[in-house]
């Protein structure tokens, strides 16, 4: 597994030692703050950058000769299984980056018997085998569902916005290219990383029914994003602004005779009890405005950002893909207890 030796692994564990005995008296109450980057992409190569309650602790640099985004996606959703559908309770990832080598590694270590799975706490590592000044190894506790979010939301933020616009569409293709070869358009690259699983597993919803889940996972075509700043207003990848209802991608077996400023004003609208979301809008309607929009279109919501800050826009996942009675084909059983189970 290692091509450099098994120096590479002694030094991994040695790591791994050191961590384990930092807690080993007792695991902090409070979760860590974690934060994922993707940034600096140039020539085939993209930096995946770590902070831990907002100090910078690590950088990784990721190839795409060893394209390894997917198998980052495909390792969080292991470690939903932790502990459920898998009877371990750790699992970790090596990635290549022509010679360097990293290990991206997770495991429970508290599971409440009461409680959500964001009452649950793991420990989260990330080794590199070549650090730079004042870089170090990644450790940190966390809920499975917060680390989740972290880096998988980057991820498609990377692909959706191109780092808000930092890149164009022909700059992205042209540096980094997917394990078939090179790609036409960055909705490809987009596609490549989405995860129905992982958009299930983070939203809002009762985590005390558990459910046989078979996943869809349509092909997006069309991202927009609603941003609630300046009055509201709905925009295109490419940063036009959509004026007609038309543009949003209704879904025609879904009614909607809605104007985009009707939706916007109910978006922005406050809540029963006065308030708002901490996005500054209506989450319930927004839901049921995702509801109505097409299974290849996603809808992404947050402020601009500021001070040269990369935003983080949320996605509100496409309920339909999981729940019963939708039209995408998914097969849906609550799973009943019976007077015969243990």
């Amino acid at each position: 597994m290692i091509y450099d030796g098994w120096l590479k692994i002694q030094d991994w564990f040695h790591e791994r030692s050191l961590i384990y005995d930092k807690y080993s008296k007792s695991i902090p109450k409070k979760p860590d703050v974690i934060n994922v980057d993707f940034l600096n992409l140039r020539y085939g190569w993209l930096e995946m950058v770590f902070r831990i309650n907002g100090q910078k602790q690590l950088m990784i640099p990721l190839s795409d000769l060893y394209d390894p985004l997917q198998d980052i996606v495909q390792w969080l959703e292991a470690i939903i299984d932790l502990g459920n559908g898998n009877p371990y309770y750790e699992h970790t990832l090596h990635i290549d980056s022509e010679g360097t080598h990293i290990f991206m590694h997770y495991e429970l270590v508290e599971l409440p018997e009461f409680g959500s799975v964001e009452d649950q706490r793991g420990l989260f590592v990330v080794y590199c085998s070549t650090l730079e000044d004042k870089e170090q190894t990644v450790s940190a506790i966390c809920s499975p569902v917060n680390l989740i979010k972290s880096i998988y939301l980057a991820l498609l933020n990377f692909f959706a916005f191109h780092n808000n616009g930092q890149y164009d569409e022909e700059y992205l293709i042209e540096n980094w290219s997917m394990p078939h070869g090179e790609v036409s358009t960055s909705l490809e690259l987009y596609n490549n990383v989405k995860s129905t699983k992982l958009e299930w597993y983070t939203a809002q919803k009762d985590y005390d029914a558990w459910f046989d889940k078979s996943f869809v996972k349509p092909t997006i075509k069309k991202i927009i994003l609603f941003c609630s700043d300046d009055g509201g207003s709905f925009w295109n990848r490419d940063g036009s602004r959509l004026t007609d209802e038309a543009e949003l991608g209704m879904d025609e077996q879904m009614p909607n005779d809605v104007s985009i400023s009707t939706q916007t004003k109910n978006i922005l609208a406050p809540q029963r009890d006065g308030s708002k979301s901490e996005f500054g809008v209506d989450i319930k309607f927004l839901i049921k405005l995702r509801m109505s929009l097409k299974d290849d279109v996603d809808l992404f919501f947050g402020s601009r950002p500021i001070n040269g800050h990369l935003a983080k826009f949320e996605l509100l996942p496409n309920y339909r893909l999981w729940q019963k009675g939708n039209h995408s084909g998914l097969r849906y059983r609550k799973i009943k207890k019976t007077d015969n189970a243990v």
